[in-house]
């Protein structure tokens, strides 16, 4: 006598796993998991057509991660052995991406020659200035900074608190900073009546 199949129940858990696995990989992306996604159903390639005419290329890079299971151990598995396979296999995944999105923002930035190269020496406030001078940063309605998101190596993490904390009480780098920021302001003014007369 042939076992019921339950299809639809398949179809079920399969989407409940697939939405389990995606949070988990978004989660790994940090501040690249709210980044827009496309897409794409054919070619191996695709082109960024920038304001000033300029063209980026770039062909797709194949992330993946893949697990075998025998099918004895199959057999002697319960849906939190299955659960905890997708979560390990999600967070490769998002790391995989993480670091490609990474390695693909340094390319840019190198391109652009918009870098700081602190030459080995301990990371300061002057830096990070420095640092915000290259940034660009959007307004809201109301003309204030969007935040902004800095991508740091864990060890390094402890030191930007430290200096987080330093910048509050330091009067010549909180001028600064107000200098810079309304120097981005005024860029970002002059950016969106271009882009109305466009429009």
């Amino acid at each position: 006598m042939a076992l019921p199949r339950y299809p639809a129940l398949k179809a079920e858990l399969e989407r409940w796993f697939l939405d389990i696995f995606q949070a988990i990989a978004n989660k790994e992306l940090g501040p690249f998991a709210d980044a827009q996604h496309l897409i794409q159903h054919e070619g191996t390639s695709w082109v960024l057509q920038r304001e000033g005419g300029n063209r980026d290329e770039t062909e797709y890079q194949e992330i993946a991660v893949e697990t075998v299971l025998a099918a004895a151990d199959i057999r002697h598995m319960n849906i939190n052995d299955a659960v905890m396979i997708a979560v390990e296999k999600a967070k490769e995944l998002g790391a995989a991406q993480m670091q490609y999105h990474l390695r693909t923002l340094n390319a840019a930035i190198e391109k652009s020659g918009n870098v700081v190269d602190g030459q080995g020496q301990p990371l300061t406030l002057d830096l990070l200035l420095e640092l915000l001078e290259g940034m660009h940063v959007s307004f809201d309605e109301s003309g204030n900074a969007e935040p902004l998101t800095l991508i740091v190596p864990p060890a390094l993490a402890p030191r930007v608190r430290e200096l987080m904390i330093e910048a509050e009480h330091n009067e010549s780098a909180k001028a600064r900073y107000e200098q810079i920021i309304e120097r981005k302001r005024a860029e970002w003014s002059e950016e969106q009546d271009r882009r109305k007369l466009v429009d």
